[in-house]
């Protein structure tokens, strides 16, 4: 049995259309209520207003990159999970109730014929949404963290490296190559196919990127682009293209581009290896494992 990690089995990654799924389900959902409640009380339905409350779970959209920055942040300076999940979701719960009734009464200024006074929409809002926002946020934390497995497993103290498959199955013809992850340098798409390259040779698989990205993710592999993944101690240095995206050099001379979309986790696990130090400069930096 392999020993413990503080990590769990990666989770897929939470995608923006299924959040926005999720929310907007939930904004239905209460708009629905709304209208049972006026009919079961035989009392007037108003739309604008019971959607501007509505949207209080709307807001969990542009908050959750909020809500895993926090949680990477704790993990990454070595916080147990519990506190980084707790941390992480109360202060963006803490924010979410801050900012809501700012904006409910601007609306209602602008918008509507009555005006909601912020302390009034904020005790309704607490004591109706209090509960629900922490669970969602909760929830939300979980894909924060291990969605996608894009996070280098953190070995707990004193245990050995958690076990795991030493080889990938390269299938070519009629023959099978057990290729040996530890040679593995990095693998870009390549469609209709993903090539992996070793420090002489490459091999073709049928794998998705996003199958690879999340097997390899344990083994010290990063996203860095949409289509390529690469191991964090093969890069040498990198340099900024002073647009937001980053040039990483390798072991061999081969450079691959870091897109500014996966820049964060990138320079969350050089911070982790180098002791804080990112580099964040337009100079060729020194990357982790020199």
């Amino acid at each position: 049995m392999p020993p413990p990690t503080s990590q769990p089995t990666s989770l897929p990654r939470l995608r923006w259309r299924w959040l926005l799924v999720a929310a907007g389900g939930v904004f239905l959902l209460v708009v629905f209520q709304d209208i049972l409640d006026a009919s079961r009380r035989d009392s007037a339905f108003y739309l604008s207003e019971s959607g501007l409350f509505a949207a209080f779970w709307l807001l969990m959209l542009p908050l959750y990159p909020l809500l895993r920055w926090l949680c990477r942040w704790g993990f990454f300076r070595g916080y147990p999970i519990p506190v980084v999940v707790a941390g992480g979701v109360l202060s963006t719960a803490f924010v979410h109730f801050l900012l809501f009734p700012a904006l409910v009464y601007g609306w209602s200024t602008w918008m509507l014929d009555s005006t909601f006074p912020y302390g009034r929409s904020l005790n309704y809002l607490v004591s109706e949404n209090l509960f629900g926002c922490l669970l969602g946020y909760g929830l939300l934390s979980v894909f924060a963290l291990w969605g996608g497995a894009t996070l280098p497993r953190r070995p707990v103290e004193g245990s050995l490296a958690p076990a795991a498959p030493p080889t990938l199955t390269v299938k070519s013809g009629g023959q099978t190559t057990l290729l040996p992850i530890a040679e593995l340098r990095y693998a870009v798409a390549e469609k209709p196919y993903v090539a992996l390259h070793t420090a002489d040779r490459k091999y073709l698989v049928s794998d998705s990127l996003n199958e690879l990205t999340e097997r390899l993710a344990p083994h010290g592999f990063l996203r860095v682009h949409k289509s390529a993944v690469v191991r964090l101690s093969a890069v040498s240095a990198y340099v900024s293209r002073r647009n937001g995206d980053y040039d990483l050099a390798l072991e061999g001379g081969r450079t691959l581009r870091l897109s500014r979309h996966y820049r964060d986790d990138f320079f969350a696990a050089v911070t982790a290896d180098t002791g804080g130090q990112t580099g964040y400069t337009g100079q060729p930096t020194q990357a982790a494992g020199q």
